[in-house]
């Protein structure tokens, strides 16, 4: 059977920075047997456990790319070096490109990554997302769950 990991990195308590958290939660709702749901403060050694074994590993996060709040990017992580992936608001101990690095380095990388990136807003302390993110929550679960049925038949 073909193992599913889904990570939601971020911290709730940070505005858009909780997007990742919000996310997973809405997945782990829909997701079926065989996927695995978790939310992850950014420690790097827990995300790299988290998906050690897995065939197929999607993690979402906030980011700060400069673009129009609420817009994802979808990335292939096995694909791409460190430095041409979305980077995080960081509150994380050690930013994902740096993660995933480390992950290679290691040899603990999943199957396949991907890595979704939620542009954000507001990354200062406060609970609840913004507006244009909090309405990028479904579209993008929607797009994750679409990723997972696509990794359960293959």
């Amino acid at each position: 059977m073909t193992r599913v990991v889904v990570a939601g990195l971020g911290n709730d308590l940070r505005s858009d920075d909780g997007v990742g958290p919000a996310i997973a939660l809405r997945v782990a709702r829909s997701a079926g047997p065989g996927v695995t749901v978790l939310v992850n403060a950014g420690e790097p050694t827990d995300l790299i456990e988290m998906w050690r074994d897995a065939d197929v590993a999607i993690v979402v996060d906030a980011m700060d790319a400069g673009l129009e709040p609420g817009t994802s990017r979808r990335v292939d992580a096995a694909a791409l070096s460190g430095a041409t992936l979305p980077s995080g608001a960081s509150s994380h101990l050690l930013p994902l490109p740096n993660v995933i690095e480390l992950a290679r380095t290691l040899g603990a990388m999943p199957g396949r990554l991907l890595v979704f990136g939620v542009q954000g807003s507001v990354f200062g302390p406060g609970e609840g997302l913004s507006p244009a993110v909090e309405r990028a929550v479904e579209r993008v679960a929607a797009e994750i769950l679409d990723e997972v049925g696509v990794a359960l038949v293959s």
